[in-house]
């Protein structure tokens, strides 16, 4: 009886092996690139020459085709160009 219970630890143990193999060998084939990163669809990002800041629950500083863009509840930030984003969901 000993010797069954060995033999079904040893089996259950060898099954586990090749089950998390398996799993990595299938997770290493997915390098391709998704959608997200396709360069096709980028769109170009430049910083303008102004900061902007937050009074009275509205941004001011940003001029032209610039957005403030700020980190977490900052009242400081910096205007961005997001450039021509018509073309990049085409």
């Amino acid at each position: 009886m000993a010797v069954n219970v060995f033999t079904i630890l040893q089996l259950a143990v060898f099954a586990a092996i090749v089950l998390n193999v398996n799993l990595h060998s299938v997770s290493a084939d997915s390098k391709g690139t998704s959608d997200s990163q396709d360069s096709s669809k980028s769109i170009k990002v430049d910083f303008c020459e102004t900061n902007c800041t937050k009074t009275d629950g509205g941004w001011t500083g940003c001029t032209g085709d610039c957005i403030c863009v700020s980190v977490g509840d900052s009242t400081k930030g910096r205007c961005m160009d997001f450039g021509d984003t018509e073309d990049a969901y085409d």
